[in-house]
């Protein structure tokens, strides 16, 4: 009886099937504060399913992400279901419905915060009929015709009160073109066969760890467990220490995961390195499969800045560098193995030869052991990159 039976229903299965989406969701955003560009934080949980912060030109701005999955792929995302539009007899909508509707939801992050709302983005596993690319593509147009378009022009200020202040027509349109919708996103897909492969791509994208498949596994769990935990603790006195304690996740997570040396990644950030995790990561890998202390390969990841700070300030010129460089580069070869192991009891005589060498040709100007040292991770982070 107890397998012959159906259960009454199914709804916490589909449930957490829904919460999976929304943690690969999650994995995927946190993963571009490994570009070091704009991304700064994301946050899991809190004001929406993923809000992305950035920074650009000293100016602070949050994307907020609304995840939503279907299991019918037949029945796409249409009026009704995303601004409450009933299409039906000539087509009506109240306040209240835009209110309520996914895309209000969404529109509120605007009217609450105004310009620090840089976009609002609707996910979704399957496709968004195409009426609503055809509304959303008036907004960019002058003379905008579109009923549905008029519809919600005409709603707009009874759904959001905005302090009470009327808005024109024109910031309404500034307010639906923060507005977007991704349809069809493959790793949100309730069978999806690429969602691991993105991930794994990801993180080589960014940070050039050419991991193994076990080791990508494991990574991939690790970085789910880590958005699963800060997207389920209940927030209680919405302190700023408390906010980023439960629901944010920044670099420093990352490195965490990637088990990337956070005082390596920092002298080389605090030193200019436009690639600090990147190259943080090249150095860490090198160094520990030679067996080599995290204290070591923070030293050796200092004597790099030293390096690259040497050169800009040297003011020598471009076949001065290269030079040096040439005679560091023949002497790391000798202590490389095949597959760019690094023979590390090696190194010091390595380091000697060059500073001898470099004396020999004038090269050694006033470069000091560590600089040198630095210039032999230079060589390490452009040979395997």
């Amino acid at each position: 009886m107890f397998y012959k039976q159906r259960p009454r229903e199914q709804g916490g299965r589909t449930a957490l099937e829904r919460f999976d989406c929304q943690i690969k969701s999650g994995v995927i955003a946190c993963l571009e504060i490994l570009n070091e560009d704009e991304v700064q934080k994301v946050y899991c949980e809190f004001h929406d399913d993923v809000v992305v912060q950035r920074k650009l030109d000293n100016k602070t701005t949050y994307d907020f992400i609304q995840v939503k999955t279907q299991e019918d792929i037949r029945e796409p995302w249409g009026l009704n279901k995303l601004f409450g539009i009933n299409t039906q007899k000539g087509g009506t909508l109240t306040a209240t419905k835009l209110t309520n509707s996914f895309a209000g939801k969404l529109l509120q992050h605007v009217n609450m915060f105004g310009e620090e709302c840089s976009s609002l983005i609707f996910q979704t596993n399957i496709v968004v009929d195409k009426k609503v690319f055809e509304l959303m593509a008036s907004f960019g147009s002058e003379q905008n015709d579109n009923k549905w378009a008029q519809l919600l022009l005409s709603n707009y200020n009874g759904a959001f009160n905005n302090g009470g202040i009327a808005l024109t027509q024109k910031e309404i349109v500034q307010h639906f073109n923060k507005l977007h919708f991704q349809e069809d996103v493959p790793y949100l897909k309730l069978r999806n066969n690429t969602y691991h492969s993105e991930v794994h791509a990801k993180i080589y994208e960014y940070s050039e760890i050419d991991l193994r498949q076990r080791e990508a596994r494991e990574i991939i769990i690790k970085l789910e467990d880590l958005v699963f935990r800060k997207s389920k603790e209940p927030l209680k006195d919405f302190s700023y220490e408390e906010i980023e304690d439960k629901t944010s996740i920044c670099i420093s997570d990352l490195l965490n995961v990637l088990a990337i040396s956070h005082d390596a990644y920092l002298a080389l950030k605090s030193g200019g390195d436009a690639k600090a995790i990147r190259n943080a990561s090249i150095i860490q890998r090198t160094l520990e499969s030679a067996g080599v202390s995290q204290k070591s390969i923070a030293y050796c990841s200092q004597c790099k800045v030293y390096w690259d700070l040497w050169v800009r300030e040297s003011s020598l010129d471009f076949l001065d560098v290269e030079g040096i460089s040439g005679i560091v580069e023949e002497e790391l070869r000798k202590i490389i193995d095949m597959e760019h192991r690094l023979k590390f009891i090696d190194l010091r005589k390595a380091v000697e030869a060059v500073m001898n060498n470099l004396k020999k040709e004038n090269l050694l100007f006033d470069l000091k052991k560590d600089q040198v040292l630095g210039a032999f991770f230079s060589q390490i982070v452009k040979l395997k990159s």
